[in-house]
């Protein structure tokens, strides 16, 4: 995981967060670029391994502070680096310790690390992917020039490729005398025929010398090959190198080889005094057969855990049997038993990772052990195939071949093959299972991770041999797309390496290639085979139509089909009637499986629910088809470019064709009237019917009233082609709607392409002016606009108050305080940066204290050292709904000393309005103490605190001090100008004390009165606003965090939200629709009414 953290006093990009590293490490260049010099390293004792094994003295040691994570989410801490000079694609490497410092929980497949910020809060930051994948492969090729340039490797000394096992024989073995004497001897398989057993061993005893019994067998290297010398001048003064240390693996390889060629008198010891020469490992030139490890004529060898057969690899008998003695699982260890033993035979397996799913489930966290019948089917089925498994072909050299894919929901699998003539048999299986985002992939993204798993799974195949894809699916066009983007054309640029073609799935020819497909789809792959393929298109012109059908069979017999409509359609109705026409051929000829090609993108999307129809008659059209869809087993549409459907385009558009030939059958055909009819239903009766009846008909009502009514109103109508217009003053004619008609029409205007949600009264006048008008046009507009959920949602926020001022006062004093935070204020000494506030609501004493974090534990201690252990146990908290307040240990603090807790509405500071007025004062004060020294805002706060207890206040006329204490405090003033009560020895301080209880009632009258008028003044210009229980509202969505990607284009209401509980004055529980419960009161101030 790469991350940006700041390191020292720059930020530092590029920096691996590495949990199998001990220490932390600063490479040279970013030491140099922070500014730092060697002045400030520390002596480190020990050395390092650098990429290429090789040892590197670090610099020294330094220890630096570090910050990960920004603003409020941020973790400093100090950690100590060790500085190397070394080549790498990292700035810094942070170790364990620095991890486990910060409190780090590390997620390496979302790339997220969460840690404890500074205010104990959690806090994330993300890898950057695209640099840790050029760090990667800038890692890769310095380590690789590292290896090259560092020397040779234990690996290169063995003459195994890869440092893979050799294989070891399997069955009977009989030992032989090779030499002249009974140590020298090999094997042979015993169960060999005397007559290939007795030559073979003549053989190899006349090869004897391939052999070597001893290190001393081993021949001399030729100079010419190779040959060791000192390259030294005679003429130079000899210097001794400096001993090159080795890794523990490299020393214990070079004294074995060392004292073998001593056994073996290659080499001799000398004695000198100081090294000349260091050794070094070459590879082994000129070998010899090891006879204890040959066998000859060996029948079956195991490798790798598989036997190799002359047929070709098999599975290994003793890990089948294994799982077939297993009991079924009785517990989450023994699935997790289970589930190794089947990974160990996986590629033996069809489709095991789908087969394996209700294993994996029961692996997850969380989740408790149930042994389900789908587990007992996937266990007996894996069962079945182990005790017949299946044997695995060798392919030949440059030999083709052939990838079969197959996916489901939650899995995918694939086979690879080879064909010899019609035979079909498996060389490798390979499934996965599907997660996280993976499930949710498209068909064909599924099939090209399918692709892209296998290729990385049998990278050897794909490299050495053609790779032949039959697949039905167009994965071929997808990933030859010139506009692919993302991880798709990441995976194409990958498989574009391999000689990859691809080419329609033919018929299955080995069984065990059918049984892959039937396990991972779930049907019989015969079935494939059987489905009849139908080509249909619609056409149509200003008077008639037509439809062209083409019917395919499995075995090629193909009808076609031509259909002249008489009589007029749309494009679209002629594409259904072509589509139904198309579907009763298929039913006539007996088809049970059907494959549709359509070139209509409506038709094909509605069919298949991706586009939902609205016209009438469409929907008629659509329910047709379904119905004719219902009488076979299966039927599929797919959109196909015009192109591919040329014939049924031109057979829609004939009018004249000729008999077929051969195996084809055309049909002609002729239609009079459409398949579906849309019928329309009478108009109920209307506003309009009496003034049409006195029109057309001279019709008068019976009530005379009326009809001098009806009389006087019809002079201003007129009857147009049968259509009643009003006579208008602005227009000429008004066209007069039903009211089955009002409606499309309000709707395309206020919100149709043309529309923009305007009001009732701008909707009311836009239809007039465009020529439409009913008596009550103005009325049905308004109640449109109000029932519009956009323009609801998107409404103004209210001005006005909702409802009274409430009164919040305390009968005596420090008996109800109100609590609140203050901050972020730039960082201060003991790096303070908030602020908690409590006041009292009798005497508006404040207290205050600078915090570092504003943590639950914070505000407990705060509450107890300055409010209760100096003016005793409040009745009453008031505070907002911050998590602090909210926090279940602040809660139970409050509760066991019998403290109530309550809570102002959520945005809703008026409620807790005493301590936010206390914010602003402290935050005025402090902004006019300060100049450019921000920092100081902690040392200042006294100050501010003093002048303000020390200040009548308008409410009470009183100061904070007086109505605390019992008397005014002496200030700084009094003492560098004396006052009358310093120069006068006014009243004694114990008579002003026993006044003070007069004093206070006073103050509090005085405060009653103030605010009696203030809530008059408010309560002239309150719009009451009153739900009852389960209204629907809508509520303010500026609060809380803004909806990601919206910006200022966020509506300004959410909901709808039904009212639970109507609490008091303006305050409400809410609920969602499904009944779950919205914390917390909400205030009338930020909701509003919903329409529906």
């Amino acid at each position: 995981m790469v991350i940006t953290a700041r390191v020292g006093t720059g930020l530092v990009k590029r920096i691996l967060v590495d949990t199998g590293a001990d220490s932390n490490i600063m490479f040279r260049n970013v030491f140099d670029a922070l500014g730092l010099r060697d002045a400030d390293l520390s002596t480190h004792q020990h050395g390092v391994i650098g990429l290429g094994d090789h040892f590197i003295k670090p610099d020294g040691v330094i220890s630096l502070p570090v910050s990960v994570g920004q603003a409020q989410g941020r973790r400093s801490v100090m950690a100590e680096f060790v500085v190397l000079r070394d080549s790498t694609a990292y700035n810094i490497i942070l170790g364990r310790k620095t991890i486990n410092d910060v409190e780090a929980i590390i997620n390496t497949k979302l790339l997220v690390m969460k840690f404890v910020t500074d205010d104990r809060s959690i806090g994330s930051i993300r890898g950057d992917l695209k640099t840790a994948v050029a760090c990667d492969n800038a890692s890769l090729s310095l380590r690789k020039k590292s290896k090259e340039a560092s020397g040779v490797f234990l690996a290169d000394l063995d003459a195994r490729i890869d440092d893979k096992p050799r294989p070891e024989p399997e069955g009977d073995l009989e030992k032989f005398r090779v030499g002249d004497m009974e140590e020298k001897f090999t094997f042979v398989n015993r169960n060999l025929s005397q007559e290939l057993k007795g030559p073979l061993v003549e053989m190899i005893r006349a090869n004897g010398d391939l052999f070597a019994w001893t290190p001393a067998d081993m021949p001399g290297i030729d100079p010419n090959v190779m040959s060791h010398h000192l390259a030294v001048k005679t003429e130079a003064r000899p210097v001794a190198q400096r001993r090159r240390k080795m890794s523990r693996e490299r020393a214990e390889e070079v004294a074995k080889q060392t004292a073998s060629l001593l056994e073996a008198g290659f080499i001799r010891e000398l004695d000198y005094s100081t090294w000349l020469s260091n050794i070094v490992l070459v590879k082994k030139h000129g070998m010899r057969l090891n006879p204890l490890k040959c066998a000859f004529a060996m029948e079956v060898g195991k490798f790798l855990g598989f036997m190799i057969t002359q047929r070709g690899v098999e599975a290994n008998p003793e890990k089948c049997q294994a799982i077939l003695q297993m009991k079924s699982p009785s517990c989450v260890k023994d699935v997790q038993r289970l589930a190794g033993r089947l990974t160990s035979l996986s590629h033996f397996l069809r489709a095991s990772a789908a087969k394996a799913l209700p294993f994996f489930n029961l692996m997850r966290k969380g989740i408790a052990f149930e042994w389900t019948p789908a587990c007992k089917e996937a266990f007996k089925h894996f069962k079945e195939i182990l005790a017949t498994p299946p044997v695995l072909e060798k392919p030949k050299a440059r030999e083709p071949l052939y990838l079969y894919l197959a996916i489901t929901r939650e899995a995918l699998a694939t086979v690879l093959i080879r064909e010899e003539g019609r035979a079909q048999q498996p060389v490798y299986f390979v499934s996965r299972a599907l997660q996280g985002a993976e499930i949710r992939y498209s068909k064909l993204k599924k099939l090209a991770l399918a692709l892209l798993t296998i290729s990385r799974r049998l990278k050897q195949y794909f490299q050495g041999h053609r790779i032949v894809v039959r697949t039905d699916q167009g994965i071929r066009q997808v990933l030859q797309k010139p506009d692919l983007a993302g991880r798709m054309m990441t995976w194409s640029i990958e498989l574009s390496q391999y000689d990859i073609r691809y080419e329609p799935r033919q018929a299955i020819k080995a069984q065990a290639m059918a049984d892959f497909l039937v396990e991972i789809t779930g049907e019989p792959t015969e079935e494939t085979g059987r489905r009849w393929r139908l080509h249909v298109d619609g056409a149509s012109n200003q008077t008639s139509g037509g439809a062209g059908i083409i019917l395919e069979s499995p075995t090629g017999v193909i009808y076609e089909q031509s259909i002249k409509f008489e009589f007029p359609v749309s494009n679209n109705q002629a594409e259904y009637e072509a589509l139904i026409g198309g579907l009763a051929l298929a039913t006539e000829v007996g088809a049970t499986r059907l494959e549709i090609c359509n070139d209509s993108q409506v038709v094909t999307s509605q069919v298949n629910v991706s586009y939902q129809a609205r016209d009438s008659l469409l929907q008629k059209y659509l329910e047709k088809v379904k119905d004719l869809s219902r009488k076979f087993k299966e039927v599929t549409i797919h959109h196909v470019p015009r192109k591919r459907n040329t014939r049924a385009d031109l057979l829609s558009k004939l009018t004249s064709t000729k008999p077929g030939e051969g195996n084809r059958s055309l049909i002609q055909g002729m239609m009079k009237e459409p398949v579906v009819t849309l019928h329309l239903s009478k108009l109920s009766p209307s506003w309009l019917d009496p003034i049409t009846d006195f029109l057309e008909n001279d019709k008068l009502p019976d009530n005379e009233k009326d009809a001098k009514k009806l009389r006087r109103d019809a002079t201003r109508y007129a009857i147009i082609q049968g259509q009643l217009f009003r006579k208008g003053f602005n227009q000429p004619l008004l066209k007069c709607l039903h009211p089955d008609q009002t409606d499309y029409v309000l709707r395309e205007v206020h919100e149709g392409c043309c529309g923009h949600h305007i009001g009732g009264k701008a909707l009311a006048r836009k239809l007039f002016r465009a020529g439409y008008y009913w008596p009550s046009m103005m009325a049905d507009s308004k109640e449109f606009v109000r029932k519009c959920v956009k323009c609801q949602e998107n409404a103004n926020f209210h001005r006005a108050p909702s409802s009274e001022l409430s009164l919040l006062t305390s009968s005596r004093p420090f008996l109800q305080w109100g609590v609140n935070l203050l901050g972020p204020f730039p960082v201060g000494p003991g790096q303070v940066k908030y602020l908690i506030v409590a006041i009292d609501y009798y005497t508006k004493w404040i207290e205050a204290e600078p915090l570092a974090s504003i943590s639950s534990s914070n505000c407990r201690k705060f509450m107890w050292k300055q409010v209760i252990t100096r003016f005793g146990i409040p009745k009453a908290v008031i505070s907002d709904n911050g998590t602090q307040f909210t926090d279940k240990k602040f809660t139970e603090f409050l509760t066991g000393l019998g403290i109530k807790q309550r809570f102002s509405s959520v945005e809703h500071p008026q409620t807790n309005g005493q301590v936010e007025s206390a914010n602003k004062i402290i935050l005025l004060g402090l902004k006019k103490r300060l100049d450019n020294k921000k920092g100081a805002w902690a040392d200042e706060l006294a100050s501010v605190l003093w002048s303000y207890r020390t200040t009548e206040q308008s409410s009470t006329k009183e100061t904070p001090f007086r109505l605390t204490y019992g008397l005014d405090a002496v200030i700084p003033v009094e003492i560098g100008e004396p006052s009358p009560r310093l120069l006068l020895k006014g009243v004694e301080e114990a008579v002003e004390k026993d006044l003070i209880d007069e004093a206070r009632e006073m103050a509090h009258l005085a405060e009653t009165a103030l605010k009696q008028r203030m809530a008059l003044r408010y309560n002239a210009k309150a719009l009451k606003r009153k739900f009852e229980a389960n209204d629907l509202i809508l509520r303010r969505n500026d609060i809380g965090l803004p909806t990601p990607g919206e910006g200022k284009l966020a509506a300004n209401w959410e909901g709808p939200y039904r009212v639970k509980e109507v609490i008091d004055k303006g305050a409400y529980k809410l609920e969602k629709l499904n009944g779950k419960e919205i914390p917390r009161t909400w205030n009338a101030d930020n909701l509003r009414r919903f329409y529906s």
